[in-house]
This record gives structure tokens, sequence and C-alpha cells, in this order.
């Protein structure tokens, strides 16, 4: 499977490729976000695995760093083809962030609610969720042909090992989502990276990247300047 660094830097492409798509609105209200390269084939019986990172919105002008998941469904029904595609699921529900966070999966199914789109303007599926709200797109530059696409029923799992590789010892998922964990070295530049343009994507300007991540450790209240603490590190080097 992809490395955390390598999906972090594929979703930033894909989010770039379809920002005539995506209102800045839905990342300022968003509980989270969800990434991924998907792929899937079938032949009336179907199968599909994805791989990518789910990242939580902390606040104003504030996201968590990522953690890596991976995607897994099958089905039956009239489903033909083969297919690659890139997927930006937004959850507007805190719970769905809560039941991930918890359980260290998520369940992709009739109680989300999600608009599937493939292509340019040609959209697929619907449906409206109990639970809240998910927007879900795939990206314009999809590869294959599919008839009768749909995520319903996959699940969402978190890839321990690619998290203990980008994070190292303590890599709980809680403390993932909250900064409560910071990587040292080039991890921490891309979870400052991730951040920065998910925040500049939200206030729909993704030439400024200034913002900055307070994450709280575990051992003290105290937040930690992480602009700070690459300034060290920059200095170190010398």
């Amino acid at each position: 499977m992809a490395s955390l660094t390598s999906s972090v830097h594929a979703g930033m492409h894909i989010l770039e490729h379809n920002q005539s798509e995506i209102e800045p609105a839905w990342l300022r209200r968003a509980a989270g976000i969800v990434i991924l390269e998907h792929y899937k084939g079938a032949f009336f019986f179907s199968g599909h695995v994805g791989t990518g990172f789910v990242s939580k919105r902390l606040g104003p002008n504030q996201w968590s760093f990522p953690s890596s998941v991976a995607l897994f469904g099958g089905g039956v029904g009239m489903q033909i083809g083969l297919q690659k595609s890139d997927i930006i699921l937004i959850l507007e529900s805190p719970s769905e962030m809560e039941t991930y966070e918890r359980s260290g999966q998520l369940a992709i199914g009739s109680n989300v609610g999600a608009t599937l789109i493939y292509g340019v303007d040609m959209q697929v599926g619907a449906s409206a969720g109990r639970g809240g709200t998910a927007l879900l797109f795939s990206e314009g530059r999809s590869k294959g042909a599919f008839v009768g696409v749909s995520i319903d029923g996959s699940v969402l799992v978190t890839n321990y090992f690619a998290n203990r590789s980008f994070y190292g010892k303590g890599h709980r998922i809680r403390k993932i989502l909250n900064n409560r964990i910071v990587p040292d070295g080039k991890s921490l530049h891309v979870c400052l990276d991730l951040n920065d343009f998910l925040v500049a994507m939200g206030n729909d300007d993704l030439t400024n990247h200034s913002a900055r991540i307070l994450p709280i450790t575990d051992e003290e209240d105290e937040d930690i300047d992480l602009d700070e603490k690459r300034r060290k590190e920059a200095g170190c080097s010398h």
C-alpha cells in the first residue's frame, strides 16, 4: 500500500484538480475529509479497494494531522467494467468522525448521505442520510468505464502500518486526529503543508499557505508552536 506521505501528496493534487467542483464553504463547515485513490473491477460480482487518508477539521483555519486509511468493499448486481478513480469524501457530521476516532473504521452505507459524481458533469448516484451529510466526488480524470458505480457497503479502515511508519510509536488515532502527536523531520512538513493547503482551499486562496497548527501534548496543556519548531529544526541543520 502507498505510504502516508505519498497519499497526502496525491490527495492535495486531487483537491487542486477538483477545485472548481468544491465550494470553499463545504470545507469550512466540514467535520472531516477523506481522500482516496480508488480501484474497482467487476463482472457482475464487484470488488474494489482504495488507499488514502482522513483529516479532521479542528476549528477555523485548522485541520488535524492525517491518518492513513484503506477502503475495501464488494457487491453484486449489474456491474461490469474496470475503473480507477480518485475520491473526495467530505464528512459534515461530527458523529462520523467520532465513530472513526473511536473504532478506527467507518462503514460507507445508506446511513451516510452522499452525492457521487464521475467525470465532469455526470451524476450517477445520490442519497440522503439520517446521521449527517457527506459529499462524495470522483475526479474527472477517472480511467476506465463502469456500469452501476457504487461504493455503498464499503468499509474505511485505518492503515496502522502506514501510521506507525509515519509517526513512530504512540500513533493512536485519537492522538493523530487531535494533533497530540508531533512527527519529526519530513513528516512534520507534510502535515504542515496539508493543513495550509486545506485552510487555503477553504478560504478560496491557494496562493496563501500561512496557517499555523497549535497541537496539545499529553504531558501538558501548553500549546506547541510548530512554526517555532520548524525554525529550530532549520537552525540545527546548519
